[in-house]
């Protein structure tokens, strides 16, 4: 298809192209002419080869019965194997990102709860007229105290007994090679 000719633009081959400053004024370029540029003779639209489409699938026939027809699900085999990678990688670093994170998650779910549990206390001091800072610091003094005493006072048993289980873990079992340990 050829372009129709620009009606103030010479059509000889001498007029064609960059417009030099000897022509008369008439053919000077203006502003919206600067970007004109005659058609070439012979200048077509180039066919591009086109590619079959990929989100058709072809029914693939069965070898036992021609009746019956499969659908295959592998139409681009490059693609399916892209996103399944994508989908390894991102099951990997959701792993990575839950196993550093856990312990992380524990220390701060700890925290929520003993915050939750100890703003009551904290809310009674501030009716009676004390102010927040003072009690909040007041409670987690208090809370603080009460897990060493708790520690202070549960650790010592707790290590005893299972000295004296280690002590006599031989006698429980019935081994007969241990000598010197108590009965039960």
């Amino acid at each position: 298809m050829k372009a129709a000719p620009h009606p103030e633009k010479p059509t000889s081959r001498e007029g064609r192209g960059a417009h030099s400053l000897s022509t008369s004024p008439k053919q000077l370029p203006n502003s919206a002419d600067r970007f004109y540029r005659p058609a070439i003779n012979g200048n077509r639209r180039r066919c591009l080869p086109q590619l079959p489409p990929t989100d058709v699938v072809p029914p693939v026939e069965s070898p036992e019965n021609s009746d019956v027809q499969k659908v295959s699900l592998v139409t681009n085999p490059v693609k399916l194997g892209f996103l399944g990678t994508v989908g390894v990688g991102l099951a990997l670093l959701a792993y990575y990102a839950f196993t550093n994170v856990g312990a992380l998650a524990g220390w701060v779910t700890g925290a929520v709860f003993i915050a939750l549990g100890l703003d009551p206390a904290v809310r009674r001091l501030e009716k009676w007229g004390i102010r927040r800072g003072v009690g909040v610091l007041l409670v987690v003094t208090v809370f603080a105290g009460t897990v060493t005493g708790l520690t202070l006072w549960i650790v010592p048993i707790i290590s005893e007994q299972a000295n004296s289980f280690i002590y006599r873990s031989p006698a429980i079992s019935g081994f007969p090679g241990v000598r010197g340990v108590q009965k039960l």
